[in-house]
């Protein structure tokens, strides 16, 4: 027990000291509801990350796929930005629009913040790996992410592909267009500019 309480501990110190290391400053914007973290300015890579919290759409898990995150890559120099958009509803463009807000002002801020616009990347978890998913296969002239991290997101909303019950009591809503399967995007119908992705998932056992 004691062993555990000393790693507990250690951890809790450990976040605390990269984040009183690593992070500089947090700005904060209404709308949309976001927060960017950025590392002290002798730190900084040129590189940042909008992350997407998931959620199924009903909610937002904002801390532990959110902001937890931010001492993690500003200790490695990535400015990190956690957007709380707003849920579909119906209208794809909701939140994608909310996303995309976030990218203009990394690149509005660019030269204040010492970061370079086209090293712009986007992260999301579950529903937040939906919506990253979708704006990284679905880029525009004013949002393209240079790379994506995706935690066990829902590529798909098929009812064989994805889990079923989160599908029929949220997702269920929402048009299913394109945009809800991303995991069908082919060399055809991606662009050819389209970034490296990083894909984590895991699998519980109960």
């Amino acid at each position: 027990m004691k062993k555990v309480v000393l790693l507990i501990f250690a951890v809790f110190v450990t976040v605390c000291s990269l984040e009183t290391v690593a992070q500089s400053r947090v700005v904060e914007f209404d709308s949309p509801k976001m927060k960017v973290f950025l590392p002290p300015a002798n730190m900084t890579n040129g590189r940042a990350i909008v992350a997407c919290p998931g959620g199924g759409y009903t909610h937002l898990a904002q801390n532990h796929e959110g902001y937890y995150w931010a001492p993690y890559f500003n200790s490695m120099g990535y400015a990190y930005a956690v957007v709380e958009y707003r849920f579909p509803e119906g209208n794809r463009d909701i939140p994608m629009d909310d996303v995309k807000c976030c990218f203009k002002a990394f690149a509005d801020s660019a030269e204040v913040w010492k970061i370079n616009p086209d090293q712009v990347g986007i992260m999301g978890s579950s529903a937040g790996g939906h919506l990253a998913s979708a704006i990284a296969t679905h880029p525009t002239t004013d949002c393209k992410p240079a790379f994506q991290i995706l935690f066990y997101p829902v590529i798909s909303l098929e009812k064989d592909i994805t889990h079923g019950a989160r599908a029929e009591a949220s997702w269920v809503r929402i048009p299913r267009m394109n945009w809800c399967a991303n995991g069908r995007q082919t060399k055809k119908s991606v662009p050819t500019l389209l970034r490296p992705s990083w894909l984590c998932a895991a699998m519980t056992r109960w």
